[in-house]
């Protein structure tokens, strides 16, 4: 309930801020922004709600942001880039909230219209249920047994799936009847057929095998421990066990198939308590064949239009009751909302992450160009060259397009247009964020300034200290990648040590 009154309130509310933002953004190129992969249209409704709450963008995170910004788009439209990408992330958050609260409200129908549907018990007689016809499908109800003993009691609630009517039985019948015999069929209230202590479900037919239409016949190796039909006889010694073999023989028309268990009867040790979780184990297991289609007990009997429910047990003097169980099903609306507010935080820190990582991209594209600038501009330096006239002519002759050479392109059109050498110098320094480049301004401008002879020098020593940086980052950005691959390598091993086991385990198996 609580996830459809969110997306109630939460679509009122992105309603009023469409309405609030009309002529917001406009003018805003938000192509040059990391806001550029959201509608246009939506953009205004996240700076709306910026202008509803008055958020001032001057905290330390939203300062660097803005330097990212300037670095990607330039210092002028840096303030425009830090509100339209706090609008792109308002946006998502709002879509993301909008579309997951949907779904968590859609879920919330689904599970009230079930659960209303499930309000039917189908318990009759306090020991029937009514089978959905064959093409029908299963129907899960809630049932809550009371089992009793002298003067304990105690209650546990059960999920049963009512299977439909099975259709007709195969050709195999014999065959598939005792593959489908098992130790859990026979055990009755035994922990297992190695420690038995109780009559055994040793049955001519069984409801689990009904449509089957097979018979059985059982044979004891020991008749006087173990009876054809199924009792029990145990020693009177605790230490005491008997091994024996029981045969089961199957039978439809002409056809006779064997199939032989191994049994252990030993005197066994039970409390009252005991009993009781026995025989709820014994009811958990009985219900979970009745949701197969199937029963193992006697008195579970599965009808054309019932199923009826177990009242004893093989355990003497326990009562058992059914009663009906209201279990109300939990809202997953408010897990759906905190699945929605953590998707959503992690979109937001996407997007702050992908600007972070498109202005270190930058960096690492001018750290990567510029020891080949510096290395042409000492050549033509020392052919005697002046440092503008040669910086004009290694950027005419690039030809790339990259961060570097864009940079430095509007520091000489800036030159050429009149502005002052150290100034077009010092803002080019400031563009690029780089220290190797802010050293290498400086150097320039103390030669504008008082002229040095060892100004080729010391560009050549710096750009040998450029190159032995640029291949130290090589060999980084190579260590980084073999440790990615490592996850990638280790999962194509184990899915190899699969491949390479799987024939040996399954034939061992008997596959």
């Amino acid at each position: 309930m609580i996830c459809i009154i969110f997306f109630a309130g939460l679509l009122v509310f992105t309603v009023f801020l469409f309405i609030r933002s009309k002529g917001l953004c406009s003018g805003m190129d938000d192509q040059r922004t990391a806001a550029k992969g959201l509608h246009s249209c939506l953009l205004p409704v996240g700076s709306a709600f910026m202008d509803l709450i008055r958020y001032r963008y001057r905290t330390r995170y939203d300062l660097k942001l803005h330097r990212q910004f300037g670095e990607l788009y330039g210092a002028k439209n840096a303030d425009s880039g830090l509100r339209l990408h706090w609008a792109a992330k308002v946006c998502h958050v709002l879509l993301i909230l909008l579309i997951l609260s949907f779904f968590g409200s859609m879920m919330w129908v689904q599970e009230t219209v079930s659960r209303g549907s499930a309000q039917e018990t189908h318990l009759i007689g306090g020991r029937e249920l009514v089978r959905p016809a064959f093409g029908g499908g299963s129907r899960e109800v809630y049932l809550k047994a009371d089992v009793k003993k002298g003067e304990q009691s105690r209650q546990q609630l059960y999920a049963i799936s009512i299977p439909e009517a099975a259709p007709p039985s195969d050709s195999d019948a014999v065959i598939k009847a005792l593959e489908r015999l098992t130790g859990d069929m026979i055990k009755g209230s035994n922990r297992s057929l190695d420690a038995v202590s109780s009559r055994l479900q040793l049955n001519k037919t069984y409801k689990a095998l009904e449509n089957l239409e097979v018979h059985f016949e059982w044979r004891s190796s020991n008749t006087q421990v173990v009876a054809a039909d199924g009792a029990v006889t145990v020693p009177e010694a605790h230490d005491m066990k008997a091994v024996v073999m029981l045969t089961a023989t199957a039978k439809k028309g002409a056809v006779m198939k064997e199939k032989r268990f191994e049994v252990t009867v030993c005197k066994p040790t039970i409390s009252e308590g005991r009993i009781l979780s026995k025989v709820l184990e014994e009811l958990g297991s009985s219900l979970k064949e009745i949701s197969r289609g199937k029963s193992s007990g006697a008195d579970d009997v599965i009808r054309d239009d019932r199923i009826l429910l177990p009242t004893t047990s093989s355990y003497e003097g326990v009562i058992i009751t059914w009663l009906p169980d209201m279990r109300p099903k939990e809202d997953s609306g408010l897990g759906t909302l905190f699945f929605a507010f953590f998707t959503a935080g992690l979109i937001a820190y996407l997007l702050d992450r992908g600007i972070h990582d498109k202005a270190e991209k930058r960096r690492r594209q001018i750290q990567y160009d510029f020891p080949d600038f510096l290395n042409k501009l000492v050549l033509l330096m020392g052919a005697g060259m002046t440092a503008g006239r040669a910086m004009d002519r290694i950027q005419g002759e690039s030809g790339k397009d990259s961060p570097f050479y864009r940079e430095l392109a509007a520091a000489l059109s800036d030159i050429r247009g009149g502005k002052p050498e150290h100034q077009a110098y010092e803002a080019f320094a400031g563009r690029c964020k780089v220290p190797e480049v802010a050293k290498f301004v400086s150097v320039l401008l103390q030669n504008l300034r008082k002229g040095s002879e060892e100004t080729v020098a010391i560009l050549r020593l710096q750009s040998v200290e450029c190159w032995e940086m640029r291949k130290n980052a090589a060999k980084r950005l190579g260590e980084e990648a073999s440790t990615k691959l490592l996850l990638p390598l280790m999962l194509m091993l184990v899915a190899i040590l699969m491949i390479v086991t799987a024939p040996a385990v399954l034939s061992m198996k008997g596959f």
